[in-house]
């Protein structure tokens, strides 16, 4: 195993809270100064006396020298929908109608922490959100803000972040750090909230989720005041009762898009456990019975185990053996897939008394109800989740993997058909040792760093090759595409019994049959099925 060399690490990643290599001032590509001029002439031939600003994570992308196609608009003296009905007409008129397209409304709604009305269009393709800067106070008795027009100032500080509260000047072209902390934290990798953290946290709790995501992104340093304040029960029951499960989905889907865009995903949901939100977040069904009592953790050690295998082999087996496969890196529908099956793991088995008191899965619940993720999303999860407790026992039995059982191994892969090597990195992961870490592991530790063992390198060996095993000595690629020799009525015919439920073993026992015969001919098949009796 010594002599073996893995695969090359991912490209090195910067140290936590190292400083950044800021742009002296924001460039503009063409298609930005074409949109920020329709902007500022709407504003003068309507005579409106409208200062803009682009705000926000743009911004901040901009002076870190990275592209954002989004931009928010913030205006200083009309709400969005008001300026956005100036700039439609104007931008018609001097530009054409297919300018601007998917013009709508986004309606305030304070129950769950929307407080601003938006404009929102697509102009000159790309996407434009119009806000007005915001103030807001509170009665004494409601949690409800009152909101009026804002000044810069009192805007920037109302958002959750310093390095998302900094704007851009249409108007004079200037940067605006209105928090005086913004530019600075940005340079020097630091999360920090504009307000306390916990008067931020209270008017929208699902910052402390955009927090530390931000924190992982960018691999900045997150003061200590975020964590205590995240770690409040008041937050918790306000994310629980005060935030839509799609925002929290939402949220939690940008997170775990990290393992396809190759930041880090881990460490995030190990802080939401780490605050005593984790469970907010799941929301697990009532009455749900649970074998593992310590589910989160476990999920979270999987999380962890899997963003380690990420860091060195791109969550692929071949990359081991170094096989450069490109079209093998994970899409961000897989990344999302694979992380939830990982962290959901310890629940596979889990039932709780659905509709009509019917056992129905907690897997499920959570992914569809708690997440409000897509069928898809949870089918493909209750797939990796079936098969990866297969693969994992196949490789135990086999002892070696070039023994693996071609009918077993194929039958498989037909239940997983193209995530299958999602499906056996899955099964490797869940038998890797949990990494020796603090329960309290911090955004700025860094587990995944660690190299493997022996043990544990020889273990990943073994999953490499099983993979090589399966693509190129049993050659069951595309064995779920397999079709049976035999239709359901040739079989029927063949055993003299009238179709019916008994077809559906029979036509699987076929399968296994090609499977186990590879080369066997459709007289050879009807000759096996003739001996063969179904109940």
């Amino acid at each position: 195993v010594k002599a073996i060399t893995m695969a090359e690490p991912a490209p090195k990643k910067q140290k936590v809270g190292q400083q950044q290599q800021l742009r002296a001032s924001i460039t503009l590509t063409e298609e930005e100064k074409h949109l920020f001029s329709l902007l500022l002439k709407t504003s003068e031939e309507c005579a409106l006396g409208t200062t803009l600003r682009a705000v926000g994570g743009w911004v901040r992308d901009k002076l870190l020298g990275r592209e954002s196609k989004d931009i928010d608009i913030a205006l200083d003296n009309m709400y969005g929908s008001e300026f956005a009905e100036h700039l439609v007409k104007y931008v018609g008129e001097v530009e054409g109608p297919t300018c601007i397209s998917g013009y709508g409304i986004i309606r305030t709604n304070p129950e769950q922490s929307k407080h601003l009305e938006t404009a929102t269009l697509n102009m000159c393709g790309v996407p434009v959100d119009l806000v007005n800067l915001r103030c807001e106070s509170y009665q004494e008795d409601s949690r409800i803000p009152q909101i009026r027009i804002g000044t810069p100032t009192e805007d920037a500080l109302r958002r959750d972040l310093t390095i998302n509260a900094l704007f851009y000047n249409l108007n004079t072209g200037a940067v605006e750090d209105f928090t005086g902390q913004g530019l600075s934290d940005l340079e020097n990798g630091i999360i920090r909230t504009p307000l306390p953290p916990q008067t931020t946290f209270f008017d929208d709790p699902l910052r402390v989720l955009r927090t530390i995501r931000f924190a992982a992104r960018f691999n900045f340093k997150v003061v200590p005041e975020i964590f205590a304040a995240g770690s409040l029960e008041t937050v918790k029951t306000m994310l629980h009762k005060k935030i839509s499960r799609e925002r929290i989905g939402k949220e939690i889907a940008l997170v775990l898009e990290g393992a396809e865009k190759g930041y880090r995903f881990a460490s995030p949901m190990q802080q939401l456990f780490n605050m005593n939100l984790l469970d907010a977040v799941l929301d697990l069904p009532p009455k749900a019975a649970i074998e593992d009592s310590q589910y989160m953790v476990n999920g979270l050690h999987n999380l962890h185990k899997l963003e380690r295998f990420s860091f060195f082999h791109v969550f692929h087996l071949s990359f081991v053996r170094h096989v450069a496969l490109e079209k093998l890196k994970l899409s961000k529908d897989e990344a999302r897939w694979l992380t939830l099956a990982s962290i959901l793991y310890p629940l596979r088995s889990s039932m709780y008394p659905g509709p009509k008191k019917r056992p129905a899965s907690t897997v499920t619940h959570v992914i569809m109800n708690s997440l409000k993720f897509t069928n898809k999303d949870s089918a493909e999860v209750a797939r990796l989740l079936e098969t990866a407790p297969s693969f994992a026992d196949l490789i135990a039995q086999a002892g070696d993997v070039q023994n693996l059982c071609r009918c077993a191994t194929g039958m498989i892969m037909r239940k997983t058909a193209v995530a299958w090597r999602h499906s056996l990195t899955l099964a490797l992961i869940t038998l890797l040792p949990a990494l020796e870490h603090d329960d309290k592991l911090c955004l700025d530790a860094q587990p995944y760093r660690k190299p493997y063992s022996e043990d544990e390198l020889s273990l990943v060996l073994k999953y490499a090759d099983a993979e090589q095993v399966i693509e190129n000595k049993l050659h069951l690629l595309n064995v779920w595409d397999l079709k049976p020799l035999l239709n359901g009525k040739d079989v029927a015919r063949l055993i003299d019994k009238p179709e019916g439920r008994w077809m559906t073993a029979a036509l699987d026992s076929e399968i296994r049959w090609q499977l186990e015969h590879p080369d066997g001919t459709v007289a050879e098949c009807s000759e096996w099925m003739k001996t063969q009796q179904f109940a």
